[in-house]
């Protein structure tokens, strides 16, 4: 797990890291899937039958990697709400265009009707957005004392969602 939940008054957010971009989004996504899940319905994952596929954001004119990863999660859960597929676990690639941006993923989901949802995620938020680059030997740290510091080089996000 290289994700943490972040304490908020109204919200629900994420803190996550990792080695790239992709990887990070990967964290982002599964750290938001996990937190919709009924403790029951985690565990049972291995055991329900999953499909594949390719998702992929629309192409963004905005260089930015923050507003990428909420557009990618905007689409996980748009798969979810509208075809009813639960992702379970995605490979991405971000890919750069003209000056646009795409992530895309190869994913395994499985079907909603199959899980027990304990929270209901109405929308990503920009509130508090981040997504930045920590070089070798820079540090991040957060004023939530559960979350360790993290150390570059490395990839560290902060995502926030409407409940």
């Amino acid at each position: 797990m290289s994700y943490w939940l972040l304490e908020s008054t109204a919200d629900v957010g994420i803190r996550g890291f990792s080695t790239t971009p992709e990887r990070l989004i990967r964290e982002l996504t599964l750290g938001m899937q996990h937190l919709q899940l009924e403790q029951n319905s985690l565990k049972s994952l291995d055991t329900i039958t999953r499909y594949s596929g390719t998702w992929a954001t629309p192409l963004l004119d905005d260089d930015s990697y923050d507003l990428l990863c909420v557009s990618w999660l905007d689409e996980v859960l748009f798969q979810s709400e509208v075809h009813d597929r639960f992702l379970v676990d995605v490979v991405g690639l971000i890919t750069h265009e003209q000056s646009k941006l795409q992530f895309s993923g190869q994913v395994s989901y499985v079907d909603c009707g199959d899980i027990v949802k304990s929270t209901e995620i109405k929308a990503v938020t920009t509130h508090a957005l981040s997504f930045f680059k920590l070089n070798e030997k820079e540090f991040s740290s957060h004023s939530q004392t559960d979350i360790p510091m993290i150390e570059g080089p490395a990839w560290v996000g902060d995502v926030y969602f409407d409940i």
